[in-house]
């Protein structure tokens, strides 16, 4: 992967200007759904994360991430005000600033907290994100899935054993014998 989390992450996508509150409420509710506080805690544990309170923890900053790339006006202020306004709440932390709800408007330890997200948190956020909208839904059909050889399976064939998603996945059109990338 070339170039920084925060580069890729925060690049705003072409033709979405802004997401409504209710549309990034439902994109929160998948968010958590797909990748949990445990999830959080085990992935800090396999790569020896530190694990001190701070206000921002790797699922917040992630989150903060996230919506910084899905809304093509935010920045480093916009994402740090939500925090001030204490949202969204399911995410932050039980910190003394926060509980106090005296938390600063200054974007330092929020762009330090990104800085200092390694590569393959955002990898292992992105394969899980992934394999919860995706694979689930093909097994539970046996529609669509994967080949051993990372070919798409048709729709009209018989359902194949699916495996975990290869790294560096990208979303592309479901049609028979497509090729994935590895």
């Amino acid at each position: 992967m070339y170039g920084s989390v925060s580069q890729v992450l925060t690049t705003p996508l072409p033709g979405i200007e802004s997401l409504s509150p209710a549309c990034l409420s439902g994109v929160g509710d998948l968010y958590r759904q797909a990748v949990p506080e445990e999830f959080f805690q085990q992935l800090e544990k396999e790569l020896n994360l530190s694990t001190r309170k701070r206000i921002f923890q790797l699922p917040l900053v992630v989150w903060m991430m996230t919506t910084q790339r899905l809304d093509g006006k935010a920045t480093l202020s916009t994402a740090v005000q939500q925090i001030v306004e204490l949202r969204p709440q399911s995410l932050l932390t039980d910190h003394k600033r926060i509980r106090e709800k005296t938390v600063s408007s200054s974007t330092g330890a929020y762009s330090d907290a990104r800085r200092a997200m390694p590569v393959k948190v955002a990898e292992r956020v992105a394969d899980r994100v992934l394999e919860h909208l995706l694979l689930p839904a093909a097994a539970k059909r046996c529609r669509v899935g994967i080949d051993a050889c990372g070919y798409w399976t048709a729709p009209q064939r018989r359902c194949r054993t699916l495996r975990t998603w290869p790294r560096r996945i990208l979303p592309q059109p479901i049609s028979t014998g497509h090729r994935i990338g590895r």
